[in-house]
Parts: C-alpha cells; structure tokens; sequence
C-alpha cells in the first residue's frame, strides 16, 4: 500500500531544490569538501582529530557531537573525523570498537524537537560483523528511546518494536548485511503515533504490526550511535514531514518519469 513512498523520497532525495527546503540537519564530517564544509581550514572538522564537540558550524543542531566509550569520562580520541570513513566529501565519522571495553557512543542533539513526522537518514559501513546501534530520541536509554535498530554479529539487521515503557523486542527484518558495504539506514518516525518505519537501502521492513517507541516520548530531538566494532557513519540526515506542496510536486515527478518510461 506505501510501495510508492520510497520512490517519491528518493525524488525528493535526488531533487536539489526539494532537499534543500526540507533538511532540517545534517551532518558530513567535512573540512574542505561535501555536506558543510567550508573555506576556513579545519572547519567544521579537523581529519584526523576527534569529533567531540566539534561540527558547530552546521545547522539544525543544538550544539558539537559528543563522543564518549560507554557513556563515561574518555574515549573521544576513538570518534574522529577521517578521509578513509568518507561516503561523501572528504570526511565521515571513525568509531574505534572494542568490544569488551564498552560501546563507542556518538550523540548528538538537535536545536529544534520533532513533534511531527520525521526523516532520519544515515551511511553506514562496518568493518567486521558486530553490533551497531541507534536510537532517535528524548537522549539516554530505555523511556527516552523512540526508534531504536540495531545492526548484529550474526550478520542480521533488527528493527525494535518497543512498549512505550522503556522495553523493546526486536524483530529480524530479514535484511542482512556484509562488512566493508556502505548501507542507507532510514527511519521514518511518526511521534503523534508513537511509531516508526524502517528502511534499509530504501527498502521498506513490512513489519506485522507497527514498530512501537520503546519509552513514551513526545518529540524527537536526538540522534546517536554506538558500535563494538568498527564503524563508519556519514551522511547523516534530518527531514522533517515533507509539505503537501513539496510532496505534490515530488509525486509529479515521479509520475512524469513513469509516463515517459512507459512512453
């Protein structure tokens, strides 16, 4: 019945003007070149340094990425910006995994909640199997968790039905993935529901029933990731709810192009 989405999304994607009125954030992890950069050296990131508190001059976010090892004191040396984690422009996000001490986490938080629909998307690379995580958010654990997947050792992609109490089942969406392969993560996220969709390489996980919020949240205003293994994130984009007008001329599009192709 939404077969349709993921095409009118990837026309919105692949249309300049379109994106442009609808990012709301975004982040690339560039100096020079790509989403953000700049003609200040070293701006807003310095490849080859920590992310931590940096990427201030890209809008939509309330202030630098934080880079933590399980949440405690440390660990920032091992969230850097480099050239070699690029999918676009000349940086992307390295986190340093090590398995038995404690997630690498990288968070981050937006300047304006989404009490609405929401697009978040990501690129993602690992370099070996093991787990990567999100959860869009109030920002912590538990009751402040809306959509919340996960990526496994097994090799399997999971997608977590909550139950608005901070507990979470996570279902086998059938995707699967192989190291050293740049994937597109995406979530669409309903918060007047409560519930998500998710996407990988713009295929939609028809889930048996709706994928619920862990906790019981009311805005979106957060975006993190944690590894165990070493990970690439780049990318990383905010949309909020497409307006009718941007989504009719989407669908126009799409339309004209399947005329012509039919044609």
């Amino acid at each position: 019945m939404h077969r349709w989405i993921p095409l009118l999304l990837a026309v919105l994607w692949c249309a300049p003007d379109a994106r442009a009125a609808l990012v709301a954030a975004q982040s690339g992890f560039n100096d020079a070149t790509g989403i953000s950069s700049d003609a200040t050296p070293d701006s807003p990131f310095t490849l080859g340094q920590t992310v931590a508190g940096r990427g201030v001059g890209e809008p939509g976010w309330a202030g630098g990425w934080g880079i933590s090892r399980g949440g405690g004191a440390g660990g920032a040396e091992a969230g850097t910006a480099q050239s070699f984690a690029a999918y676009e422009g000349d940086g992307g996000l390295f986190l340093e995994g090590r398995p038995n001490a404690g997630e690498m986490w990288a968070n981050r938080f937006l300047a304006t909640p989404f009490t609405g629909k929401v697009f978040i998307s990501q690129n993602v690379q690992l370099k070996s199997l093991g787990l990567l995580q999100s959860r869009p958010g109030n920002g912590g654990v538990g009751t402040l968790v809306g959509a919340h997947w996960q990526f496994h050792a097994d090799g399997h992609v999971f997608a977590g039905d909550g139950q608005l109490n901070g507990n979470v089942v996570f279902e086998d969406t059938g995707f699967t993935y192989a190291p050293n392969t740049w994937y597109k993560v995406s979530t669409i996220i309903d918060v007047p529901s409560q519930t998500y969709r998710f996407f990988l390489n713009d295929v939609e996980y028809l889930a048996p029933d709706p994928l619920n919020f862990r906790g019981d949240i009311h805005s979106i205003d957060f975006v993190d990731y944690l590894a165990q293994t070493d990970v690439y994130v780049d990318n990383v984009s905010v949309v909020p709810e497409p307006t009718a007008a941007l989504a009719g001329s989407a669908l126009s599009l799409l339309l004209l192009r399947r005329r012509r192709v039919a044609g």
